[in-house]
């Protein structure tokens, strides 16, 4: 049993774990996941457990899997809605997977467990590198100032603005974005990246141009949005969501009149957890771990 366990006993029943506690209640949950012990950990009886949108018993999916714990490592708090959320580099017999998770505790106990494992894939349209080559951002660690900072509520408000403009994204901008944004999915670096443009132009874009210029036209809906996590202090807002693509949409044009043709073939949707970073009201940075599941895939969250 890790130390993490003990400690985390002595405030269960009905007390509440303060920033330091949550953080560490992600460290022992990665050891648990490494010796594929789940009951190492304190859960609540009515525990819904998720990887890549699907419910699973404890025990089962990459808890069986995972066999090491790579140095790549991002981890966030709030202890006001008793979440915690991070992002591990891991292998999976050998094999490197991105695996981001968010754990929300009632009483003391882990009352909801959301995992996405982003697993290497053969063919994609889009990079496909590898997570052992991930490197922290450490602006998602920096502590805002007073004059950076917006209240918890604004934030929430800031990411919802995100993806609403990236559903149906006609270059109608409904949140501004900090000059040096850059954002990340699955480690691939999806903004001003030029050396990876054969992909599709707007990774050599800066964020904002892409979202002017109507991109992201075949993402049809950004569904079952959630918020589990904000710190007001660094600026950070933890949410989960699908994305749904029909594939109706083929050839479309820009709001420059440039001619694109969707990177997506057939229906499918995109379950996903994503972290973002917000300075002075504008989007700074995005970290983002999704998987391709199949089309309009029901929020197993839903409702609960």
């Amino acid at each position: 049993m890790t130390r993490l366990n003990s400690e985390w006993n002595s405030v269960r029943g009905g007390k509440r774990l303060d920033h330091a506690q949550l953080l560490a209640l992600a460290d022992g949950y990665l050891a648990a996941l490494l010796a594929g012990k789940p009951y190492d950990l304190a859960w609540d009886r009515r525990a819904l457990f998720t990887e890549n949108g699907v419910p699973l018993a404890l025990g089962d999916g990459a808890w069986a899997t995972v066999d090491s714990l790579e140095p790549y490592y991002l981890r966030f708090a709030d202890a006001e809605m008793q979440s915690v959320g991070f992002f591990r580099v891991v292998r999976e017999r050998g094999n490197p997977a991105l695996y981001s998770a968010r754990l929300t505790l009632e009483d003391g106990l882990i009352a909801e467990a959301e995992t996405i494992v982003a697993r290497r894939r053969g063919e994609e349209p889009f990079p496909n590198p590898d997570p052992l080559l991930l490197r922290p951002e450490p602006v998602f660690d920096e502590v805002l100032d007073a004059a950076d900072r917006r209240p918890r509520l604004r934030l929430i408000a800031i990411a919802d603005a995100y993806f609403s403009t990236l559903e149906l994204n006609d270059g109608q901008l409904f949140i501004e974005f900090d000059p040096r944004c850059n954002r990340r999915e699955n480690g691939n670096q999806t903004t001003n990246n030029p050396a990876l443009s054969q992909f599709g132009a707007e990774i050599g874009m800066p964020c904002v141009e892409a979202f002017r210029l109507g991109v992201f036209r075949f993402d049809d809906e950004l569904r079952d949005r959630r918020y589990h996590l904000v710190d007001e202090q660094r600026g950070l807002v933890f949410a989960s969501a699908f994305i749904d693509h029909s594939a109706r949409v083929d050839r479309y044009h820009l709001t420059d009149g440039t001619e694109r043709r969707s990177m997506f073939k057939t229906p499918n949707s995109l379950c996903m957890l994503e972290l973002f970073k917000i300075v002075g009201g504008r989007i700074r940075q995005i970290e983002a771990a999704f998987v391709e599941v199949p089309y309009r895939t029901r929020s197993p969250w839903s409702g609960r």
